[in-house]
C-alpha cells in the first residue's frame, strides 16, 4: 500500500501498479488492508473502518431492540456497553478522525434506542403521528 495525502495530485496522476517486485519477490499492492481489527486505506482516513462500525452497530442495536422488553435499565446498560460501546471503543485513538458530524451519527442511533426504552410511549405516539403525517 501507498500512503498518500487525500488531495495528492501526483498520485492521482500515477499509473496504477498492481504489483512491486524487489528481488524475486513479487509483492501485490492493496487500496485496503485490516491490522489489528482496523480498517487502514491509503489516505488513512480510516472512512472504511468507520462504515465498518456503522454496520456493526446498527446490526447490534437491531438485536438489543428485539430484546429490549425483557431488560430492565440496569442489564440495558451492561448490553450497550458490552455490545455496542466495545465496539466503538477498539481503536477509537486511531479511527476517530472523522468529522464531529459524522461520529454524532453513531451517537444518534445509541441514542434513539435508549430514547426507545426510557420513553416507550412517547415513541410510539411519535411513530403514529409520523405515519399519520404520511398518510
Amino acid at each position: 500500500m501507498f500512503f498518500h495525502k487525500s488531495k495528492d495530485l501526483t498520485v492521482k496522476k500515477e499509473v496504477k501498479i498492481d504489483f512491486i517486485e524487489i528481488g524475486d519477490k513479487v509483492i501485490e499492492r492493496v487500496y485496503e488492508f485490516k491490522y489489528l481489527g482496523l480498517t487502514i486505506d491509503p489516505c488513512m482516513t480510516f472512512s472504511l473502518h468507520y462504515k465498518t462500525v456503522l454496520k456493526k452497530i446498527s446490526q447490534r442495536l437491531s438485536y438489543l431492540r428485539g430484546f429490549k422488553r425483557f431488560f430492565n435499565e440496569k442489564i440495558l446498560r451492561i448490553m450497550v456497553n458490552a455490545h455496542i460501546y466495545s465496539v466503538i471503543d477498539y481503536g477509537i485513538d486511531t479511527w476517530a478522525v472523522q468529522t464531529d458530524n459524522t461520529l454524532d451519527d453513531l451517537q444518534r442511533k445509541i441514542d434513539k434506542l435508549l430514547y426507545e426504552f426510557e420513553y416507550p410511549s412517547a415513541f410510539r405516539k411519535k411513530l403514529t403521528m409520523t405515519n399519520s403525517d404520511l398518510a
